[in-house]
């Protein structure tokens, strides 16, 4: 457990992460005779409370990782002692830390090194931002990327011609924003052995012309064939864009984050263990391990023993995470009706494995999330957390379905009568051209 008060540089550069307002407010007001002073007081500010009857304040005392005061500037003064630091912001606005109930840590501080597409509407602009910065970094083996969207390309699905004409020199590779999807060049393909004989991998799928090639779009399991080809950076290298991830997540106020789950957790825990170590995890950090149909049981006992090690307020290991589906715009979100092509998905699992896998988690005493998104893939997610509850009994397991972008009418009611959690992110409806015009 964290005991000790965190050093001045962690205060600061974690300053929202305290900032979890009338965290103390459950029970008797705190006053400045029950304790030693506060270890940082700020004046002169706006402070949104979240708190109905009294939504704002003027100033906030702290006292370690706890805030001991919220209220009017003379009242936090009155914490003031000789070492305390007292910060005027001149009517700066101080608001609740934010969660993210859904991130991939790891994968999102891995893209912070390569070309940001998700703001690229065009394929023209997508085009050119690539190109720019493959001439911007000529010595990397790679050119890599992240964040293209599926309506900025006709047919909804990039081609290795596209990326060919900005990239010839060397493999390229552009993970899709959702991670589900993505595009290689024709060097990639060649390194990844990618060819029109290459079968598609179980729960995948090498998407092919008319003559059977491969395009460059490969969805699902299938981008493992180029993925698995891509240089891993070492620990020193990962370790410092963990810490560029934290600065950014905190430079939006985010201070607390729920990880469905990226990469090897043999590789990622000892990172953030590091940075826990050394004062500059400045987030609460709460991660699941990854489950897939055929590997159950050695992630929930993984899950088990991350719990078992690491299980405090910054850092903990108490949940597993399934994917039942992929995604609507690839079409391999699992429907109930057909595409218009006439296929109803790949789901990654089948029915009863599926609920097999979450009583046994859930038996584990581990929360459990499941991605699922498509209408079919909701309703595999929802049975299979009644098996739970029904094998295991009732308890507060807050189960989750993650993303549920489509659903049937008849199984809305069963969030609340299940108590499953619906975690959808706004991502998932904005009305832009990559849900409009796919």
């Amino acid at each position: 457990m964290l005991a000790a008060i965190p050093p001045p540089r962690f205060r600061r550069a974690a300053l929202a992460c305290v900032l979890m307002l009338l965290a103390a407010a459950s029970g008797a007001p705190l006053t400045a005779a029950d304790g030693p002073p506060a270890d940082l007081i700020l004046t002169a500010t706006r402070v949104w409370t979240a708190d109905a009857k009294a939504p704002w304040a003027e100033a906030v005392a702290m006292r370690g990782d706890r805030i001991v005061y919220v209220g009017d500037a003379p009242g936090a003064l009155a914490w003031r002692g000789p070492k305390t630091e007292v910060h005027e912001l001149r009517g700066r606005l101080v608001l609740p830390g934010f969660n993210d109930a859904h991130v991939h840590l790891m994968s999102g501080a891995l893209s912070l090194e390569r070309v940001d597409l998700i703001e690229d509407a065009s394929l023209p602009a997508v085009q050119a931002r690539i190109k720019a910065f493959a001439a911007a970094n000529p010595a990397r083996p790679w050119v890599l990327g992240r964040g293209w969207l599926y309506g900025s390309f006709p047919g909804g699905l990039p081609t290795k011609q596209q990326l060919d004409a900005v990239v010839s020199d060397r493999p390229a590779y552009m993970e899709c924003y959702d991670g589900h999807s993505g595009w290689a060049n024709s060097k990639a393909l060649e390194l990844a052995g990618i060819t029109r004989e290459t079968k598609d991998p179980p729960n995948g799928l090498i998407v092919r012309d008319a003559s059977g090639q491969p395009t460059g779009a490969l969805k699902e399991s299938a981008t493992a064939l180029v993925e698995a080809k891509i240089p891993v950076p070492d620990a020193k290298v990962r370790y410092e864009l963990l810490l560029r991830a934290l600065q950014r997540l905190n430079s939006q106020g985010i201070t607390s984050v729920q990880d469905a789950g990226s990469g090897d957790p043999a590789e990622d825990v000892p990172l953030f263990a590091r940075a826990k170590r050394e004062w500059r995890l400045s987030l609460r950090l709460a991660v699941a391990v990854q489950m897939k149909q055929g590997d159950v049981e050695r992630p929930i006992a993984q899950a088990l023993r991350l719990r078992a090690e690491h299980d405090d307020a910054f850092l903990r290991f108490r949940t597993i995470k399934g994917y039942v589906d992929g995604v609507i715009e690839a079409m391999t979100a699992a429907v109930l009706e057909p595409y218009a092509d006439g296929g109803t998905g790949l789901p990654n699992w089948q029915p009863e494995p599926l609920q097999a896998a979450v009583v046994a988690a859930d038996k584990a005493g581990l929360q459990v999330y499941l991605h699922a998104i498509g209408d079919r893939g909701v309703r595999m997610a929802l049975d299979a957390h009644a098996a739970a509850q029904q094998a295991n009994g009732p308890r507060d397991r807050r189960g989750r379905i993650e993303h549920i972008e489509t659903h049937a009418s008849a199984d809305a009611p069963r969030f609340a009568s299940l108590g499953v959690i619906a975690s959808m992110q706004p991502l998932h409806a904005n009305p832009d051209h990559n849900l409009m015009d796919v």
